[in-house]
C-alpha cells in the first residue's frame, strides 16, 4: 500500500552503510568520535572520562570488560571473579569465554518490597578474605539493580582496591543518574580508581 511504501521509504533514508563520512564504530575518528566526546562531557562535565558507544546494549560492555581484565598482564595468575547472583547472563557467557571462575555473592533480599538489593561491603570483604590474596581478576557489581537500587560503591571500591582488584560496574539501568541532582557521584568515586569501568545503556 502507499502507506506502507511511505513508511519504508522514510526508514530507508536512515539505513546508511559504513562510508568514511559516517565514521567507523570500531575505530572512530569523525562523527562517532565527536559524539562519544559529547556523551562523555554530558555524563561527567567536571571529570575527564572516556565513553565508547556499543552495539547490543551493556551486554557487549560486560563481555569486553570481563575479557579485558582476564587478559591483562596483572591477571595472568588470577583465576576468580567476584560477582552477585543477580548479574546479567552476559557475565556468565563472558566467564565461560575468559576461563575465569565465578565466586558468587548472594545479594540481600528485601522481604517487604520483594526486591533484591546490591551486595554489602561486609559481604565483599569476607569473600576476599576467604580467597588467596591476588587471586581475584576483578569484581563485577550491578548498581543500580534492575529495580533501581544503588550499592555503596564508595565502600565496595575501597575494599576491591585494598585487595588489588579492579572494579567493574554494570550500571545499565543508571544512565539517567548523572543528570539527577544528588550528592552521589558515581564517576567521582570511580575516578579515584583508574582501572575501573562503568557500563550504561544509551538513553
Amino acid at each position: 500500500s502507499n502507506t506502507l511504501g511511505s513508511l519504508f521509504s522514510n526508514a530507508l533514508r536512515f539505513d546508511l552503510p559504513e562510508i568514511p563520512a559516517l565514521d567507523n564504530l570500531f575505530s572512530p575518528c569523525g562523527a562517532i568520535q565527536d559524539a562519544e566526546s559529547l556523551a562523555a562531557s554530558a555524563f561527567s562535565p567536571d571529570k575527564p572520562i572516556r565513553t565508547f558507544f556499543l552495539t547490543n546494549g551493556t551486554t557487549c560492555g560486560i563481555l569486553a570488560a570481563i575479557l579485558s581484565v582476564a587478559q591483562s598482564k596483572n591477571s595472568s595468575s588470577r583465576k576468580y571473579m567476584i560477582l552477585p547472583r543477580n548479574i546479567h547472563q552476559s557475565a556468565i557467557h563472558a566467564l565461560v569465554l575468559s576461563g575465569l571462575h565465578p565466586i558468587f555473592i548472594q545479594p540481600n533480599f528485601d522481604t517487604k518490597s520483594q526486591m533484591i538489593h546490591g551486595i554489602l561491603p561486609i559481604q565483599l570483604r569476607q569473600t576476599f578474605e576467604n580467597l588467596p590474596f591476588n587471586s581475584v581478576a576483578a569484581v563485577l557489581l550491578v548498581s543500580p539493580t534492575y529495580h533501581g537500587i544503588a550499592s555503596d560503591l564508595q565502600s565496595l571500591a575501597e575494599i576491591a582496591h585494598e585487595f588489588q582488584s579492579p572494579l567493574c560496574v554494570d550500571a545499565a539501568h543508571g544512565a539517567h543518574l548523572p543528570f539527577v541532582p544528588t550528592d552521589f557521584d558515581e564517576f567521582e568515586i570511580l575516578d579515584e580508581f583508574k582501572d575501573d569501568v562503568d557500563m550504561k545503556h544509551v538513553l
